[in-house]
């Protein structure tokens, strides 16, 4: 009986499993019609989000809001694993059809994107319910994706948020990636992206530090004023301007920008772009901090001791560590495995003594500091 009873179950199991499958086939929901549109159109929008001052009541499981770069960001995505990221609410402003931009670029890694790329589904929050979707939507260029959604169920006046999946393939570990200006549009075109930059460092070599950047999108980009913050200074300041390659700003094309600083500055400094568009739209890229002219060693760990909880730690390389933060007693606090970013900041330490080992992949080689907080 017991035999037949399970026979019975796993067979219904099946029956159930089929029967669903084929009704999704049958009714389930057709995809809209997409297409991409020219990053050097997407002008026009009425939203945009650059995350500067905030997640935006943005909402994901897997990325993480970054409040010091204002930005959403994923480290160390799985193999082959999906990843969504859900707006805020909006509001349909046209019938038929709606239109997004949004950037999403690699920090660090190796692990590339989907070839299928992005699905872009909108929600009706009166129902709860998917009213368009597309599947596949590609980079319009560089890191850039312009959309646009055509589906007669989109209609002016309707509450709706949007949902972003995607999905990374081998090799995924480690690396990182972060999404960025997202924008809705309600006339002809969308407005996403200002600029779209790709990399940003800052290397002393002796008494200057030489900063170089890419873009491989600009619109509407006057240009970039470099800042920097000396210790002891309580901000930053802006020590000079690079103009846009493109005498009206706009570009499709990858540039390269680089600027040298005269800094003797025994103690770490820190560096940051400030993107400046002509209209007055400004955005900062990530913060770098570079070496004073007495700092020896392959790490530095600035300010240590620190009086506020928050230590910055900055690598000269971007080779794979293992880290782990342990108080005086040898307990673990934190623990970060093949990490490959240049710069790690610990925040909210409690006062007392820890210590940081450093185990680098490359070459096998293991380094202990001490880090004290007042």
């Amino acid at each position: 009986m017991n035999i037949l009873l399970r026979c019975f179950t796993k067979k219904a199991v099946f029956f159930v499993f089929l029967l669903s499958f084929l009704l999704f086939t049958i009714c389930g929901f057709s995809q809209s019609t997409c297409n991409n549109i020219n990053v050097n159109a997407c002008t026009g929008g009425n939203v945009s989000q650059n995350f500067n001052a905030g997640n935006g009541n943005f909402y994901s499981a897997s990325l993480g809001y970054s409040a010091v770069n204002g930005r959403w960001q994923l480290n160390n995505p799985n193999f082959f694993a999906t990843y969504t990221i859900n707006s805020s609410n909006y509001t349909l402003a046209m019938n038929g059809v709606t239109r997004i931009g949004f950037t999403f670029a690699r920090i660090s890694g190796s692990c590339a994107l989907n070839p299928e790329g992005f699905r872009i589904t909108v929600i009706n929050n009166l129902t709860g319910l998917e009213i368009a979707r597309c599947n596949n939507v590609s980079f319009s260029a560089g890191n850039t994706v312009c959309a646009n959604i055509s589906d007669p169920a989109l209609v002016a006046g309707i509450p709706v948020h949007y949902v972003i999946s995607f999905r990374m393939i081998f090799p995924c570990f480690p690396s990182s990636f972060y999404f960025d200006d997202f924008s809705v549009g309600n006339s002809a075109i969308v407005a996403p992206i200002p600029v779209t930059l790709t990399s940003f460092t800052a290397k002393r070599k002796d008494n200057s530090v030489n900063m170089e950047w890419q873009t491989v999108s600009e619109f509407n980009n006057r240009g970039f004023e470099i800042e920097r913050k000396l210790q002891g200074e309580e901000g930053f300041e802006t020590i000079g301007f690079v103009p846009s390659q493109k005498p009206d700003g706009n570009s499709s094309d990858e540039l390269n920008y680089v600027y040298k600083d005269v800094n003797i500055s025994g103690d770490a400094s820190q560096y940051r772009l400030k993107q400046v568009d002509f209209d007055g739209k400004s955005k900062y890229s990530d913060v770098q901090i570079v070496k004073g002219t007495t700092a020896a060693g392959r790490v530095l760990i600035y300010p240590n001791p620190a009086a506020q909880g928050t230590v910055n730690v900055v690598f000269d390389s971007f080779t794979q560590k293992d880290i782990q933060l342990t108080d005086i007693n040898g307990r673990v606090q934190r623990k970060w495995t093949g990490y490959t970013s240049s710069q790690l900041q610990l925040k909210q330490l409690l006062s007392g003594i820890y210590l940081l080992k450093i185990t680098d992949r490359a070459n096998n080689t293991n380094l202990v500091r001490k880090i004290v907080v007042l």
